[in-house]
C-alpha cells in the first residue's frame, strides 16, 4: 500500500463493533483513516460531500438495509464491502450481485483481519478500474477509428491478401457506385479495368513479398453503371504480430481537376473582357493565382509518393516562406502574431516550389489551429548550418553535411505524448470531427523524406509546439521560372468538343468562341460520335476528354478516325 492516507467509511450501528473495527484499522501501519456513521441517511450525506477509498457497511441498519447504498450508481463506482451477522449470507450474496466486492461474516473474521481484507479489496478494485479504463480507451479508440474511416474525404478500403474487400467506407462506395454490402461480396479485381489489372497485381505481389513498403498508381475502376473513373490509388500493407500479411489498406482519390480548370478559364476570360474598362481586376488576378496554385497542389497530392515524377531544381526557400506567410496573414485572426526570422545566408534546396509551399501551409495552419481560442505567436525561422553526426542523432537517416533548418513554432495548447508518437501517421488527427482529415502532416512528412530530409516535433502541453524540418542544401544557382506573356492564337475553324463535365464544356466552349472558333459541344461521347457521323466534313478538329462514361475518349477517337482518318484529334486527361 502507499503511504497516503486511505479514507474508509464504516456504516455500523453497533457502537462497540464500530469502535473495535476502527481501532483495528487505525493501528495498522498502512495509514487508514476511518469515518463511522450509524445510519443509511448519514452515510448518504457523507458520500454527498466526500468520496472515500472504501465503504464497509453492515447489512441491517436502523433506517434500512446496507444494500440500498448499492442502488445508487455513483456509489457503485466505489469498492464496497458488506458485513453480515451469521445467517444473512443470502442478503450478502445479493449485495455482491449488485456490485459489492466482498462480504464479511462478523462471527468468522477476526478484527485483526479487517485491514488485510481491505487491502486485498482495494487491490482488486484497482485492477477492476484499470480494466474498465482499458476497455473504455479501446472503445474510444475504435470509435475514433470508425469516425475517421467513415468521415474521411478519400475512399478507404481494407482488402484481404486474396483481393476480397473486408471493410470499405462510404466515400469509396460513392466513387465506384456500389453499396457497402455489394462491395463486401466482391474483390478488387472485379472492379479494376482490365488494362490496369496486370500492373496492379504485379505491384501487389511485390508488396506482399516485402519488396516494396507501399505503392501508388493512377488506375481505372469500372463503376457499377459501366462507366470508368480514374483514381489515384495508394496501397500499404498491415502485417500481423508474426509478420505475415494481415490486410491491405487502399486509399483512393477521385480526380477533381475539371472544377479547377473551369475556375481558371472563366477567370482568364473575365480579365480579358474587363481589361479595357474601369473594373479593377486585382481580386480576379488573385483568384487566378490561387486557382493555379490549387491545381499544382492537386498534382502534388497525387504524385508526392511516387519517385522521379516531379521536376526538382535549386530554389530559394526564403522567398516561398515570405509568400506563404503573406497569404496566411489575411486568413488568421488578429490575436495571432506572425514572426519571421530569416537568418539563413544560404537557403537553396533541391525541391519543387509547390512542395515547400505545401510544407509551410500545413505546418502553419496546424499551428494557427492550436492558438485559435487564446491567440499567441506563430514563429517561422530559417537557418543554414553544418550538422555533424552528434547533432543528427535524433534523425536516423541523415548524414553529416550542410542543411537548411526550417522551424515552425506556436504557443498553443500543445500535443500530448501519446499523440506525438502518431502525429505523422496518415488519417491520425487531434482535431474535432469534421475539422481535419489527418493527412496534412503525413503529406508534409512524405514530402520532406522524398527531398532527402527529415522532420521532428517537440511539444509541451499548454506551452506550445515546435516542428523542425531539415532539408539538405543544394549546390548550384537558383532557377527562376518566368512566364512569357504572348498573344493567344486565334482562328475560324470548326471544333467538335466533348467532355462529360458540363462546367468544363461551358467554360471551354466560351473560351474557344472568344478566340474566333466555331464550336459544337457535347457532354456525351455517344452524342458526339453521332454528330460527327452526320457531318464529318463539317469539323476541322476534335477535342475529347479521355475519361467518360459509355465510351472513352480513346475509343471515340478510333471510331471517328474510321470515318475520317485525317481528322486532327486532341485527347485531354
Amino acid at each position: 500500500m502507499t503511504e497516503e492516507t486511505i479514507n474508509i467509511l464504516l456504516v455500523e450501528d453497533e457502537e462497540a463493533h464500530a469502535e473495535l473495527v476502527s481501532r483495528a484499522f487505525e493501528s495498522n501501519s498502512s495509514g487508514f483513516r476511518v469515518t463511522v456513521v450509524d445510519t443509511l441517511q448519514k452515510a448518504r450525506e457523507h458520500l454527498a460531500e466526500s468520496r472515500p477509498a472504501l465503504i464497509i457497511t453492515d447489512l441491517i441498519l436502523p433506517d434500512g438495509n446496507g444494500i440500498e447504498l448499492l442502488q445508487n450508481e455513483e456509489n457503485r463506482q466505489l469498492p464496497i464491502v458488506v458485513m453480515t451477522s451469521h445467517g444473512d449470507e443470502e442478503k450478502a450474496v445479493a449485495a455482491m450481485k449488485l456490485g459489492a466486492l466482498e462480504y464479511v461474516v462478523k462471527s468468522e473474521v477476526t478484527l485483526a483481519e479487517m485491514p488485510r481484507i481491505a487491502e486485498r479489496v482495494l487491490r482488486e478494485w484497482r485492477h477492476v478500474v484499470q480494466r474498465k479504463q482499458a476497455e473504455k480507451a479501446l472503445q474510444e479508440s475504435e470509435e475514433r477509428f470508425r469516425s475517421t474511416f467513415e468521415q474521411a474525404a478519400v475512399g478507404i478500403a481494407h482488402v484481404a491478401p486474396d483481393g476480397r474487400f473486408l471493410r470499405i467506407n462510404q466515400r469509396f462506395c460513392d466513387i465506384v457506385g456500389y453499396t457497402q454490402e455489394e462491395m463486401l461480396a466482391i474483390n478488387f479485381q472485379m472492379i479494376t479495368h482490365p488494362d490496369d489489372l496486370e500492373s496492379d497485381l504485379r505491384q501487389l505481389e511485390q508488396l506482399l513479398a516485402n519488396t516494396i513498403p507501399t505503392f501508388s498508381m493512377e488506375k481505372r475502376y469500372i463503376r457499377k453503371n459501366g462507366s470508368i473513373v480514374w483514381v489515384n490509388l495508394t496501397v500499404s500493407l498491415v502485417r500481423d504480430p508474426l509478420g505475415e500479411p494481415d490486410y491491405i489498406i487502399g486509399v483512393v482519390e477521385d480526380d477533381f481537376n475539371n472544377i479547377l480548370q473551369s475556375l481558371i478559364i472563366n477567370t482568364e476570360m473575365a480579365l480579358s473582357e474587363y481589361s479595357a474598362g474601369t473594373f479593377n481586376p486585382h481580386r480576379l488576378e488573385e483568384v487566378l493565382k490561387g486557382s493555379k496554385r490549387a491545381a499544382d497542389l492537386v498534382k502534388q497530392i497525387l504524385t508526392f509518393s511516387r519517385q522521379g515524377d516531379r521536376e526538382l531544381y535549386p530554389l530559394s526557400v526564403g522567398i516561398i516562406v515570405k509568400e506563404a506567410l503573406k497569404m496566411l496573414r489575411s486568413s488568421l485572426p488578429a490575436t495571432i502574431e506572425i514572426r519571421q526570422k530569416m537568418e539563413a545566408k544560404k537557403e537553396i534546396v533541391l525541391a519543387d516550389p509547390t512542395q515547400i509551399h505545401q510544407i509551410l501551409m500545413n505546418l502553419c495552419t496546424n499551428a494557427a489551429h492550436a492558438m485559435r481560442e487564446k491567440g499567441g505567436v506563430l514563429e517561422v525561422s530559417l537557418r543554414d548550418e553544418y550538422l555533424d553526426s552528434e547533432a543528427l542523432t535524433p534523425y536516423h537517416d541523415l548524414s553529416p553535411g550542410d542543411y537548411l533548418r526550417l522551424t515552425v513554432s506556436d504557443t498553443g495548447h500543445g500535443i500530448s505524448t501519446d499523440a506525438i508518437e502518431r502525429i505523422f501517421d496518415p488519417f491520425f488527427t487531434t482535431k474535432e470531427r469534421g475539422e481535419g482529415t489527418g493527412m496534412g502532416l503525413a503529406v508534409v512528412h512524405g514530402i520532406i523524406k522524398s527531398l532527402g530530409g527529415d522532420i521532428s516535433v517537440d511539444s509541451v502541453p499548454e506551452k506550445g509546439t515546435t516542428f523542425v524540418a531539415l532539408l539538405p542544401m543544394a549546390k548550384g544557382k537558383v532557377t527562376q521560372k518566368s512566364e512569357v506573356i504572348t498573344p493567344l492564337p486565334k482562328g475560324n475553324e470548326h471544333i467538335l468538343f466533348v467532355d462529360d463535365e458540363k462546367v468544363t464544356v461551358d467554360a471551354i466552349h466560351a473560351m474557344l468562341e472568344s478566340l474566333g472558333y466555331k464550336v459544337t459541344a457535347r457532354t456525351s461521347s455517344i452524342e458526339c460520335l453521332e454528330a460527327f457521323r452526320v457531318q464529318p466534313d463539317k469539323f476541322d478538329l476534335v477535342i475529347t476528354d479521355m475519361t467518360m462514361p459509355n465510351m472513352t475518349g480513346a475509343d471515340l477517337a478510333k471510331e471517328i478516325m474510321k470515318i475520317k482518318p485525317d481528322i486532327p484529334i486532341i485527347l485531354c486527361t
